[in-house]
């Protein structure tokens, strides 16, 4: 069983409120903390960039990262988000090269 790491990369529009959306970011990260306990759901801002997103996504394997983004918690956070985006989300898969300790 091979752990998934993921980085999600999205901007969401000046025009719209990012209070919402960062509300949104806030009720996921509880649903995976509450549903998905080995799970970790990290975002984070670019700094100096207001509206611009990073999330990293850590699961114990595919299977449990697809329940993850199915969910009902998901679907719903994706709804807001592409609402307020121009652009959908860019996922990038990645490869751990070094750590300092191991995430969930």
């Amino acid at each position: 069983m091979e752990k998934v790491y993921r980085l999600v990369e999205y901007t969401v529009r000046p025009e719209t409120m990012i209070p919402p959306v960062e509300k949104a970011m806030k009720e996921f990260a509880a649903a995976v903390r509450n549903q998905f306990p080995n799970c970790l759901w990290l975002t984070t801002k670019k700094e100096g960039e207001e509206g611009h997103y990073f999330t990293l996504i850590v699961a114990p394997d595919e299977e449990i990262e697809q329940k993850l983004l199915e969910s009902e918690a998901s679907v719903k956070f994706a709804e807001i988000l592409r609402a307020n985006t121009h652009e959908e989300p860019r996922w990038t898969s990645l490869q751990i090269t070094a750590r300092s300790h191991d995430v969930p």
